[in-house]
């Protein structure tokens, strides 16, 4: 059996393309509250105060908890721990069947049986088909699934929710058209879209938005000034994409999918 669940944080930087594949996010139902519970961390009746709060108060309450009380923080990082082997000795996981684990989700490479331990339920909260790892970004796709539309759906970890959403419709949907071509098109079709799209970046015929770098800061920069820009409409001139740095996503994004391609 692996012993990866020992890992709060971990990724298999050894696979840097999924394809066509099975990739399941299980994930731990009402993590701290429900550990508490199953490893009698807390009174009960203060349990139940906490699973009454929004979950953001929640979060909140559990961190004051484990600064004033090192037992409780300790008892609390171990329960994670120990939930994680469950899991992994009941389902018999092996290195191979693990992707990413982000403490209280673990992605798996194949469905497992075993989900409920006690008190502790771990739900299939995401499923995915192909997966790209990429500038230290973990590019999550979904094709199928009914209410996904037909772009399917495109879960970015390694940058804030907030910031990544700034990449809906430009960059994001350039990934998605691009899982989309790499999970059913044919290679011709796979390379003449990918050089298209590549033509277009380098000769600035894209909009604005596909310029601003895909990384924590996603900023848009300037050849010919210092100042940088996270809203297009304070770029001060009338023809902007004459005037924007586009060295970002072509050397950090675009050529480094072409050579995981080739």
């Amino acid at each position: 059996m692996s012993d990866l669940y020992l890992k709060d944080s971990y990724l298999n930087k050894n696979i840097d393309f999924l394809l066509n594949a099975v990739i399941i996010e299980y994930d731990l139902k009402s993590a701290n509250t429900s550990l508490c519970r199953e490893y009698n961390l807390l009174p009960g009746k203060q349990i139940e105060e906490i699973e009454k709060m929004p979950k953001k108060k929640r979060v909140v309450t559990i961190g004051k908890l484990q600064r004033k009380d090192n037992k409780f923080k300790d008892g609390l990082k171990d329960a994670f721990i120990d939930i994680r082997r469950r899991f992994f000795e009941k389902n018999d996981i092996q290195d191979s069947d693990i992707l990413s684990i982000k403490k209280d989700a673990i992605f798996c490479l194949r469905e497992v049986e075993y989900t409920d331990f006690g008190e502790c339920h771990f739900l299939k909260k995401n499923q995915y088909t192909s997966y790209l790892y990429l500038n230290k970004l973990e590019f999550y796709y979904n094709s199928k699934g009914e209410t996904l539309g037909d772009d399917g759906r495109l879960d970015v970890k390694g940058i804030d929710d907030e910031v990544v959403r700034k990449h809906d419709e430009f960059m994001n949907s350039f990934f998605k058209t691009l899982f989309k071509h790499l999970e059913t098109g044919s290679t011709k079709s796979k390379f003449n879209f990918l050089k298209r799209f590549i033509d277009k970046y380098k000769s600035l015929r894209l909009e604005v938005g596909y310029y601003r770098e895909y990384n924590q800061q996603s900023i848009i920069r300037l050849t010919d000034s210092d100042e940088t820009y996270d809203n297009p409409v304070f770029i001060p001139y009338e023809h902007k994409q004459e005037h924007i740095n586009i060295d970002y996503n072509f050397f950090h994004i675009l050529l480094p999918i072409v050579k995981i391609l080739v």
